[in-house]
């Protein structure tokens, strides 16, 4: 009974460790995934010719 309490408190310290590092790993990528959108749509809006309002706003609102 001891033993298997021991299995079983094992797997699921396991996979409660494997979850943490899963959802880190994922913010991590959100947070860059977020920077790779910033500087794209600094680097269009920097390219676009002033008075292109309408794909300007088409960038910002995506």
């Amino acid at each position: 009974m001891i033993f298997c309490y021991k299995i079983v408190s094992f797997i699921s310290l396991t996979i409660s460790k494997v979850v943490l590092q899963m959802s880190c790993l994922y913010n991590i990528i959100n947070i860059f995934m977020d920077i790779v959108a910033f500087y794209k749509k600094s680097f269009c809006l920097s390219r676009l010719p002033a008075n292109n309002h309408l794909l300007t706003n088409l960038l910002l609102h995506d």
